[in-house]
């Protein structure tokens, strides 16, 4: 006899054309495959001598793991390189950062990592804006045979800690970055070096612009020391939505269209 819930399964998997319930029933089997695993865990004992339960597999933030996002969302249905994020050896649950070999456009919280050990060939782009959390059942370590160390855990370097906490902020606490500070805050003035646009771009800062003297004072959003910037105003008449389509323009992925933008901000704010 079939169970009641499993035969109203069935009967709900009949109702849907062909071929999403083909798909619908591949993410079944796949969720139903992980989830039926046994948790794999270690023992210790505390200073006080209680005994403390630790998931496996052992994780560190930033270890490179594969990740099977079955039911997480479209996109993610399915097997997928992830980044460890926050992890606590007491509990199952892993948060992680999904990864994508696809190139993609630059945002506050998608961004590549370049070339990382232990992946395959091609650059890494971390995608914190779909930043969740699975089961330790989801996930398994991806190891590489380094040339002086021996076989060690895929890791994205340290030093994108930084701007992986400032994705963090933007995505999950609306901090505004430089470039929305620029585009928002600022009327028609633009920044008197294009490299200072550049290098805080996606920085999220707090900022205010004094715009008796076009200067803007600012600080990243989680340091005191604030930072002093000389603004110019256009040599002609503009509009804000033009300033903004000219920031945009300056870093578009097509290169033309950026060398045309540069020549542009040339002509409106420094040309005699």
């Amino acid at each position: 006899m079939i169970d009641p819930a499993m035969q109203d399964l069935i009967s709900s998997l009949i109702a849907i054309p062909y071929p999403e319930r083909e798909d619908i029933i591949r993410k079944i089997k796949l969720f139903a495959q992980s989830d039926a695993k046994q948790h794999q865990t270690i023992i210790h004992t505390n200073p006080y001598g209680r005994p403390l339960t630790h998931f496996l597999p052992k994780l560190s933030r930033l270890d490179l793991v594969h990740c099977d996002f079955t039911g997480v969302g479209y996109e993610w249905d399915g097997p997928h390189y992830a980044v460890v994020w926050n992890v606590n050896p007491a509990f199952d649950s892993v948060t992680v950062i999904p990864t994508t070999s696809e190139s993609r456009e630059e945002y506050p919280n998608i961004f590549s990592v370049g070339q990382i050990p232990g992946l395959p060939l091609g650059k890494t782009t971390l995608l914190v804006s779909d930043t969740t959390t699975v089961s330790r059942k989801r996930l398994s370590e991806i190891k590489y045979q380094h040339p002086k160390r021996g076989l060690i855990n895929a890791r994205i370097p340290n030093a994108w800690l930084d701007r992986i906490f400032q994705a963090m902020a933007i995505n999950f606490t609306n901090e505004m970055t430089f470039q929305e500070f620029v585009m928002r805050n600022t009327g028609v003035a633009m920044p008197d070096d294009l490299a200072l646009l550049s290098a805080w771009r996606y920085t999220p800062i707090r900022a205010v612009y004094e715009a008796t003297v076009n200067v803007a004072h600012f600080r990243i959003w989680n340091q005191d020391n604030y930072h002093t910037a000389q603004f110019l105003l256009p040599k002609q008449q503009i509009s804000i939505s033009i300033k903004q389509q000219l920031i945009r323009e300056l870093f578009s992925i097509d290169i033309a269209v950026r060398s045309v933008a540069q020549a542009r901000y040339q002509s409106l704010y420094h040309s005699q």
